[in-house]
């Protein structure tokens, strides 16, 4: 799976899981925990998102990209600055 693709997909679970937890967490629960349970999706997402490498090369992206910035990867034409694969193919 190329580079962009696992953006994408790690930018689909962070918006999707904001809207499930936003939707019935807060409902569920006090305020207090309706607001961990809309934050613990948006943590798993930008974990993977540091874990981000080149499908190419391997080089991490967290080390020259901004972490927030990777989960809009597959939307940008950036290049790879290890190896220059495009990150998006």
């Amino acid at each position: 799976m190329t580079t962009g693709k696992k953006s994408l997909y790690i930018l689909i679970f962070i918006c999707s899981g904001f809207l499930v937890a936003g939707l019935f967490g807060a409902k569920l629960f006090s305020n207090e925990i309706g607001i961990l349970v809309i934050l613990i999706p948006v943590a798993i997402g930008f974990i993977f998102a540091v874990r981000l490498k080149c499908s190419k090369c391997g080089f991490r992206l967290s080390n020259k990209f901004p972490v927030g910035g990777l989960t809009l990867l597959y939307f940008s034409n950036e290049k790879c600055p290890n190896c220059g694969e495009k990150l998006k193919n």
